[in-house]
């Protein structure tokens, strides 16, 4: 489970659950205070979002998430008010793919195996 950094962990978890169709599998808090860290979830995979009070995103580091159906998903994020950083389009590694940025500056990208099995790209 990849650990996100965000400097409010209730207003990003609601970006992935309302933006993202990410369910809200959990929440951490100290007492009826702000949540410190929540997990949240798309199909099988899981990230937490951790607070912190300073981080920096770093160049580069992707949260990459396979999906069933990446165009689905791509329409279901643009109609939810997401803002896709590239539409999805086929790479040369047989993934369609598209990817975004969280409130935070997180790169999230999801792809979908064009050619599952021994002759795709290896997941």
């Amino acid at each position: 489970m990849p650990v996100l950094p965000t400097r409010d962990v209730d207003t990003t978890a609601r970006f992935y659950a309302d933006v993202l169709g990410f369910d809200t599998n959990g929440f951490f808090r100290d007492g009826d205070g702000p949540a410190f860290f929540a997990i949240v979830g798309l199909g099988t995979v899981t990230i937490g979002l951790q607070k912190l009070e300073t981080f920096s995103v770093h160049e580069g580091t992707v949260a990459y998430i396979y999906v069933d159906d990446a165009q689905a998903l791509a329409r279901r994020i643009a109609d939810a008010g997401g803002v896709l950083r590239h539409e999805p389009h086929e790479t040369f590694y047989g993934i369609l793919e598209f990817d975004l940025v969280d409130p935070e500056g997180h790169v999230i990208a999801f792809g979908q195996d064009l050619n599952p099995g021994p002759d795709g790209p290896g997941l």
